[in-house]
């Protein structure tokens, strides 16, 4: 059993509150209500930041006039131009393994270098996780808990306000946990669309590396095969033919 012993009390109004009920029922909450609050602005300004920068970039690409490898370095001075330089440096990597892997001939996937993973620094990538909420939610039930065994140990005069202490922080809790899910989720989803619509207006500009392409250059590495060796079997036939007749 949990033994509290007796602690300092604060007088608000005519009512004499223990401090640690104090701490509990009504800094706790607060507190979470400051965290929640945090949490949802470096959302919102992660998604102002990065949809404005990545629906800009998009129209510009798009009014690019022509389809080809002559392309890649005007849209490298458009990636440079957004002055993000995780953005900047992703599309450096794609040009570096355009390459190493594709002999200049394809571009990579740009899909696999423009995540929120790779653009995002820590705390924004952070705020957009449900981990944040889930703590919310972990130390608002805690703070309930706490505050339900203190009434047990430092009980409270009045009866009303003892039985709405232990109740602020579980609910504040739940009301942040929810909110920052729905927000987290939203921007994550809105963000990622974004990226892939990125992803796919460049591959209407430049030729790029996919799973399709990878077929089509297997097929048409089988077709010269057979074409190969359809013409070897001609001169070996016609060679053959040659020292039958001599």
């Amino acid at each position: 059993m949990i033994v509290v012993t007796m602690t300092p009390s604060i007088m608000i109004g005519s009512v004499d509150i223990p401090v640690l009920h104090l701490i509990f029922s009504m800094i706790m909450p607060i507190l979470i209500v400051a965290a929640a609050a945090a949490y949802i602005l470096i959302n919102d300004l992660t998604l102002r930041r990065y949809h404005g920068m990545l629906l800009t970039l998009i129209q510009r690409i798009e009014v690019i006039p022509s389809f080809g490898l002559d392309q890649i370095p005007v849209l490298a001075s458009l990636f440079a131009e957004t002055s993000d330089p995780a953005l900047n440096k992703a599309f450096d990597r794609l040009q570096h393994d355009q390459d190493v892997l594709y002999q200049q001939r394809w571009l990579p996937d740009p899909a696999r270098e423009l995540t929120l993973e790779k653009l995002l620094s820590g705390t924004r990538l952070a705020a957009l996780r449900l981990r944040p909420a889930l703590t919310l939610l972990s130390i608002g039930l805690f703070a309930s808990l706490i505050s339900l065994l203190l009434r047990i140990q430092q009980p409270v005069a009045n009866a009303d306000l003892a039985a709405a202490l232990p109740w602020p922080p579980a609910l504040l809790g739940v009301i942040a946990a929810l909110l920052m899910g729905i927000q987290s989720k939203t921007v994550s989803e809105r963000l990622r669309y974004d990226l892939a619509e990125l992803s796919s207006v460049i591959g209407l500009r430049v030729p790029v590396f996919g799973q399709q392409t990878g077929i089509a250059q297997l097929i048409d590495s089988f077709f010269n095969y057979d074409r190969q060796m359809v013409g070897s079997l001609d001169r070996f036939n016609a060679t053959a033919a040659r020292l039958a007749e001599s």
